[in-house]
């Protein structure tokens, strides 16, 4: 019989591709979604160290313009922070968004996979009935051959 070969072997190999680009594309997300949570960190306690030293400036008598001037800065990066949680949380639903179209793509390969794995398991299947049928063809040619009793001589 002819070697097997999957006519769809091209849809497969987008499929396995289109997979990896999805893996990548993910792990991009998941990567800039890990560098935001740390700059966010490095923002909240940035925030919590000029809370303290403005609570420490309001209990002491300062000067009433650097204490302003300080709480502008808490503004600030209060304003800072909430917007980086806003962009985290994006990015959050962004790579949830990636996982899902992982998990679509490698569905839809695996499909495929299946596909070939039976259509290979049939050709095998029938290959290996051919093979039984030539035995059993060239067995009873043998046995009704002229001269011939039972497989023995005459």
């Amino acid at each position: 019989m002819r070697r097997f070969r999957y006519r769809l072997r091209a849809a497969l190999t987008r499929a396995e591709h289109e997979e990896r680009s999805c893996q990548m594309e993910l792990l991009r997300r998941e990567e800039h979604l890990r560098e935001v949570r740390c700059r966010v960190e490095s923002l909240e306690v940035a925030t919590a160290g000029l809370q303290v030293r403005l609570r420490w400036l309001q209990d002491g008598e300062v000067d009433l313009g650097r204490v302003v001037a300080l709480g502008r800065e808490v503004d600030r990066l209060g304003d800072l922070l909430a917007e980086a949680r806003r962009l985290c949380g994006e990015l959050e639903e962004a790579a949830a968004a990636a996982r899902q179209q992982l998990l679509e793509k490698a569905r839809e390969r695996k499909k495929l996979e299946r596909h070939r794995d039976g259509l290979m398991v049939r050709q095998r299947q029938a290959e290996l009935l051919a093979e039984g049928k030539q035995l059993d063809d060239l067995a009873t040619s043998r046995f009704a051959a002229p001269g011939v009793r039972g497989g023995g001589s005459p």
